[in-house]
Formats: structure tokens, sequence, C-alpha cells
């Protein structure tokens, strides 16, 4: 979502101290809803966070449904995967890797 909207609602948050800073983060994350956080956006990136935050430490996700979220909004924008990634970039003919 920080990619999309530019910001979280936990960043710049004003605390004097370390200690309060992270604490005050954790609680604005935890009380920050799906849909809070995602509003504006297709339902599939809240569902998506709601799936993953639910998750247990040792879960193992259902990828299949998760790239599913994906499939479904990329089909509902009328956007097709050509596998052309934002860390790929092609310069003098040849493909660099930014990671």
């Amino acid at each position: 979502m920080y990619f999309l909207k530019g910001s979280l609602p936990w960043q710049g948050l004003k605390i004097d101290k370390r200690e309060d800073r992270y604490k005050k983060i954790c609680d604005k994350k935890k009380s920050t809803s799906a849909e809070e956080l995602c509003a504006g956006f297709p339902k599939e990136f809240a569902l998506y966070i709601n799936y993953t935050r639910n998750m247990g430490f040792d879960a193992e996700p259902n990828y299949d449904y998760l790239r599913s979220l994906f499939k479904t909004v990329m089909d509902n924008y009328g956007y097709k995967n050509d596998n052309d990634y934002d860390w790929v970039t092609v310069k003098n003919d040849k493909a660099v890797t930014l990671l």
C-alpha cells in the first residue's frame, strides 16, 4: 500500500521518546483496519491484508488464493501479465536486475 499511497498511517507520528515511538507505531498498525488502509483501492487488497493478518505464525499460505486476488484486480482493470517487472530495466540490450 505504501507504493500506491505514498505513505502509511503510522508514518510521521510525533513522539518524543524512542520507546514510546515503537509502541505508538505498533498501536496504530493494530488499530488500522485493512479496509481503512486500502480505502479507494480494489477490495482484493484488503482481502489480502486480512488473510495474511489472520494467518498463524507457522501457517502455510494459500498462494493460489493470494495470486488469484491480484489476478482478479488485473482482469477487472484490463491489465495483462507481460512479465515485465519494474525491478528489471533494459539498458544497452541487457536486462539489469535492480535487487
